[in-house]
């Protein structure tokens, strides 16, 4: 398991997976979308949201991994682990959504350019990007599980 000490500032460790995934989400969402204008092609917008919910997942499993007990590992539904990631991943999509939704309404911001149909577009590409991640580690579950019984 390969992960990154960040004990400058906190002792928290971070699995290379969500670092990687936070730094290409920075990169695209801050420099290429606004710096460098990219959040102008219609796409872009819901390509990070994809991006997002991957990392989201990256983070569902680091915390999966932390709350559970090495040992009740074994005895965990994959579905379980499939639907804890998703369930996750969904959650932090629909709180970001009801923070563009609320500085719309307060600061008179245009956060949500194409009113629901962008927010359920940027909704179902964060929910793909991890789907994609959720049944990786659904598979992953499985084999673990087998091998262990072997």
């Amino acid at each position: 398991m390969l992960s990154l000490s960040y004990s400058l500032f906190t002792k928290f460790k971070f699995r290379l997976s969500i670092v990687v995934s936070y730094i290409i989400f920075l990169f695209g969402s801050q420099y290429l979308g606004s710096i460098r204008g990219w959040y102008g092609f219609g796409w872009w917008d819901t390509f990070i949201h994809f991006i997002s919910g991957g990392m989201l997942a990256f983070m569902a499993i680091a915390l999966y991994e932390r709350l559970v007990h090495r040992n009740a590992g074994d005895d965990i539904s994959p579905g379980f682990v499939f639907l804890f990631i998703l369930g996750f991943s969904a959650l932090g999509g629909v709180l970001w959504e009801v923070y563009e939704f609320s500085c719309d309404q307060i600061f008179h911001t245009t956060m949500q350019g194409g009113g629901n149909f962008d927010t359920m577009s940027d909704l179902i590409a964060g929910m793909v990007g991890s789907c994609i991640i959720a049944v990786c580690s659904w598979i992953r579950t499985i084999l673990k599980q087998k091998q262990k019984s072997l």
